[in-house]
């Protein structure tokens, strides 16, 4: 059951990047998947309920799992997480998926919802996670752990990913680690601050 699920969900992640959310047909999916129609249709309501499923397939961590800087201090940490989260968002799919996002989703709102749910709010969540390890001490700076989650992902993203989505050339991992460097920098005086 879950094998068949996720040959679908293979193929139609393939048929999004490839031909967009209008453009992708079920029946072509269901063919790509090497599956009937009614066998997509038992494991998926709809192609919105698939685009959400590829969504959730294309994230690269959920909340629930233990990331390695979780257990970092704030200082170094933050750096990391800056790291983990700009790397998967400017992979080539994520790319590729957020302009099927933008291209779709004020036509086919439950494409923007799919994204929202699968990425951002997710995103918020391994933050907040983050700060509420934070020592006891740092965690009384932040006045709303939420709002600090995202503000950071603010900073993080703030520039790159608009280059990218225009079409200049992913940073380097270097760049990136820079960024992150200068975020964390960024963040922790705004926490200091008691600002966020």
């Amino acid at each position: 059951m879950e094998r068949k699920r996720a040959q679908i969900t293979a193929a139609a992640h393939k048929s999004f990047l490839r031909d967009g959310f209008a453009g992708s047909s079920v029946n072509r999916i269901a063919a790509d998947a090497g599956i009937s129609i009614k066998t997509l249709y038992r494991h998926f309501e709809d192609k919105d309920d698939l685009f959400t499923a590829v969504m959730l397939r294309a994230c690269a961590h959920g909340p629930e799992v233990d990331h390695p800087w979780y257990d970092m201090a704030p200082e170094e940490g933050l750096v990391e997480a800056g790291v983990e989260a700009l790397s998967a968002v400017l992979s080539p799919d994520q790319v590729s998926l957020y302009r099927v996002v933008l291209t779709e989703g004020q036509r086919v709102p439950a494409v923007a919802k799919a994204y929202r749910e699968a990425f951002l709010e997710r995103r918020f969540r391994v933050f907040t996670d983050y700060f509420e390890r934070w020592p006891a001490d740092m965690r009384a700076c932040l006045t709303d752990p939420q709002s600090a989650a995202q503000t950071f992902n603010a900073l993080v993203t703030a520039g790159l990913v608009e280059q990218v989505m225009l079409g200049a050339p992913a940073p380097s991992p270097a760049a990136i680690r820079k960024h992150a460097k200068t975020v964390a920098t960024t963040f922790l005086t705004l926490v200091h601050a008691h600002a966020l």
